[in-house]
């Protein structure tokens, strides 16, 4: 299976692959006798066009509703502005023999979130147990979830507020509680479900955020936390039939906290940390940008009080003053 940055370069090399299908529409035709549809295709490398010589009525009836998954098999037919494959068969799938992260569009993560979305890439191919790679897979298999995570902000007017916000958050936390569950000699499985938890920490901002576009109208006045389980009931249910007692702590890290007392597990533990140490670092990015070198103190949008402290090389006004006398 090739994904899009990898296809070969060359008119008639052939393509196999499994892809998110965005658009579909007629090609503008070149030979009336021939009738030809244009399938916009994505992956979490990049977008390409693809070309069926059957209507655009009969593509469409094939292909299905919503933003579907489908294989095709094709040549590359034009490497001038973008590659384009022309499919000789196309099958829509209901599963995909590769991870369905890797076929989140990556037209759906905003420029400043690419980064994240390259290492979130990369943290869930290093996942080894078989029922997490489930889990997460059909968490992402759903574009009314898989989109708004990757698009919407991770507050709305706290730390990460701004487009692909959740997405650089989650992608954060989950990269620290890695770092940490190893440094505390956390069993590999352990860890593992740590990652997952942290990932999907704040999962339920989907639902307060998200935009009418992905079906799904945002709520007011509710704890993003209260939602965590109502979006990840169904792979929740998955992972019970598969391992129960990793569900059953899954579902501890992703519920409200009930205090500031030490969670039963461990990774709770972690994950709330590592939350916090994110939230903080983006706040102090934000709130210290453009403040002059020698300055220790600001504050938040909402009056917390934010310090740092500042570099020896940096003279500070009062240092001139002293000079001076």
């Amino acid at each position: 299976m090739t994904r899009i940055k990898n296809w070969p370069a060359g008119v008639g090399r052939p393509v196999q692959g499994c892809y998110r299908v965005l658009a579909v529409g007629p090609a503008l035709a070149t030979d009336a006798s021939v009738q030809q549809t244009v399938i916009r295709i994505a992956d979490a490398t990049g977008e390409a066009d693809c070309l069926i010589n059957e209507p655009d009525h009969v593509v469409r009836s094939e292909v299905g509703a919503g933003v579907p998954v489908v294989r095709f098999d094709g040549v590359i037919v034009d490497t001038s502005d973008s590659k384009q494959l022309l499919a000789s068969d196309l099958t829509r799938l209901d599963g995909t023999p590769q991870p369905e992260w890797s076929l989140i569009p990556l037209a759906w993560v905003p420029e400043n979130g690419r980064p994240a979305f390259a290492r979130l890439q990369g943290l869930l191919d290093g996942l080894n147990d078989s029922a997490l790679r489930a889990f997460v897979g059909s968490v992402f298999a759903d574009e009314r979830v898989s989109e708004p995570f990757m698009c919407v902000p991770g507050s709305r007017a706290h730390h990460h507020a701004y487009d692909g916000g959740l997405l650089i958050h989650s992608v954060q936390v989950a990269e620290t509680t890695a770092a940490a569950a190893a440094l505390h000699s956390t069993p590999a499985r352990e860890c593992e479900l740590a990652v997952v938890g942290a990932l999907f920490h704040d999962i339920g901002k989907i639902r307060l955020y998200a935009r009418s576009t992905v079906g799904m109208s945002p709520l007011q006045g509710t704890d993003p936390e209260a939602l965590n389980l109502e979006v990840l009931a169904p792979a929740l249910a998955c992972l019970d039939a598969h391992w129960g007692e990793g569900a059953a702590a899954l579902r501890s890290i992703l519920a409200p906290a009930r205090s500031y007392t030490h969670a039963p597990y461990l990774m709770t533990d972690l994950v709330r940390a590592m939350d916090r140490l994110s939230a903080g670092q983006d706040l102090r990015e934000r709130a210290f940008q453009g403040a002059e070198g020698w300055q220790r103190y600001t504050s938040t949008d909402r009056g917390q009080l934010l310090a740092r402290l500042t570099p020896k090389s940096v003279v500070s006004p009062q240092d001139w003053v002293g000079a001076i006398i």
